[in-house]
């Protein structure tokens, strides 16, 4: 789903950085143009070089409307604008709803360009996403906001992204004791795209760690996807030492980091819940599957 993703803050505090950078990642991600507003640019284009109230709505007001229509044409679109006024960026918030993020930036850095700052910024108040950008990389603010975002984070260690025209497999590995929504979610980031999914599942004996046996686990994955009407595919391997590739690999080899609301699910979590009769294993495993958790445990 496509949205406005608007960084607000004074001059100098980072925010075409970091617009240019959430812009790349989305376009990386999602494989489509992003389309990026940027202040000065927009200056620029109609020539508007009055900094005073009028000139500064009349930049803003034209962000607005673009911004409106490149997102209702299904881009996203990422603002680096400082747009000062409080109230006008609220109406534009009403207007767009969820559809809209705003990203206040901002910084004690002495970076330059404090002479462009203006007295009459008002910093948001409610419903935004606050950046400080004081002594930190851009890459380390752009993984802060991936994680605000909920959008997982993916470092390609394989060869270069492709298309997949021919609807090629992305291949999971693991064990699945049990399978929980940390799972779902990463199998989800290629499903989005378009790829379907083949789920290998490693064949172990059970034991206090991993206590569902192999066909168990197989089912309990095949019954979730099954209800969903998703493209997996759920296979069983022997278990192994290690994954391994060469150089020049004609696939991508993709590590994704999950938001934090994700990442802190883990099966030996949920086991432990279930040992201890507690209850909140429940919200970590998809509803579908709880009854065949407790019944294989069983």
């Amino acid at each position: 789903m496509n949205k406005i993703y608007w960084f607000t803050g004074q001059p100098g505090a980072g925010k075409t950085v970091l617009a240019t950078a959430l812009k790349t990642y989305l376009e990386i991600e999602g494989k489509n143009k992003v389309f990026h507003i940027d202040g000065d640019e927009l200056r620029a284009m109609f020539n508007n070089t009055k900094y005073g109230r009028e000139g500064r709505e009349e930049n803003i007001k034209r962000a607005q409307d673009i911004a409106k229509y490149m997102f209702h044409g299904g881009h996203n679109v990422v603002i680096s604008l400082v747009a000062p006024y409080r109230e006008l960026r609220e109406s534009f918030k009403a207007v767009m709803g969820n559809n809209l993020v705003e990203l206040y930036v901002h910084t004690t850095d002495i970076r330059g360009r404090e002479q462009f700052h203006t007295e009459e910024y008002e910093a948001p108040l409610i419903n935004f996403i606050d950046i400080n950008t004081t002594d930190i990389s851009p890459d380390a603010s752009l993984n802060y906001i991936l994680d605000k975002l909920q959008i997982w984070s993916k470092i390609n260690h394989g060869g270069t992204p492709t298309s997949n025209p021919d609807k090629k497999y992305a291949i999971f590995v693991g064990r699945y004791q049990p399978y929980h929504y940390g799972h779902i979610k990463l199998i989800d980031q290629k499903l989005k795209e378009g790829i379907p999914a083949l789920i290998m599942v490693r064949d172990i004996q059970p034991d206090e760690k991993n206590p569902f046996t192999t066909e168990q686990t197989v089912n309990m994955i095949k019954k979730y996807h099954k209800a969903k009407n998703e493209d997996v595919e759920v296979m069983i391997i022997p278990d192994i030492e290690s994954v391994n590739y060469g150089r020049g690999v004609g696939y991508e080899i993709n590590k994704f980091t999950p938001p934090n609301d994700i990442g802190f699910i883990s099966a030996t979590k949920i086991r432990e819940f279930i040992k201890n009769n507690d209850d909140s294993w429940k919200s970590m495993v998809h509803e579908s599957i709880q009854e065949d958790v407790i019944k294989y445990l069983n």
